[in-house]
């Protein structure tokens, strides 16, 4: 996985999901979007500022040479339990 567009603070002009928790990101809600490429593909990131906060917190970007996911963050989350 490269990174072509490292993690920017910008503002939705429409509505989005976010890449980890599946949930809305409203018109107008600052959120966290990265652009990368993996096996050919190019595509956008886009995640909710606390759910990218709360990957950072459990360390998932650390070897996220395949990626991350909805479901990694999900297992971690529930196996440490943090609450913000």
């Amino acid at each position: 996985m490269d990174t072509l567009s490292y993690p920017k603070q910008t503002k939705a002009r429409k509505e989005h999901r976010c890449d980890f928790c599946g949930e809305r990101i409203s018109i107008g809600e600052s959120y966290e979007k990265s652009t990368y490429t993996y096996d050919g593909h190019v595509y956008d990131w886009k995640a909710h500022n606390y759910c990218s906060k709360l990957a950072s917190r459990l360390n998932l970007y650390a070897d996220a040479d395949e990626g991350v996911s909805m479901d990694i963050l999900w297992k971690l989350f529930m196996k440490n339990m943090i609450i913000f």
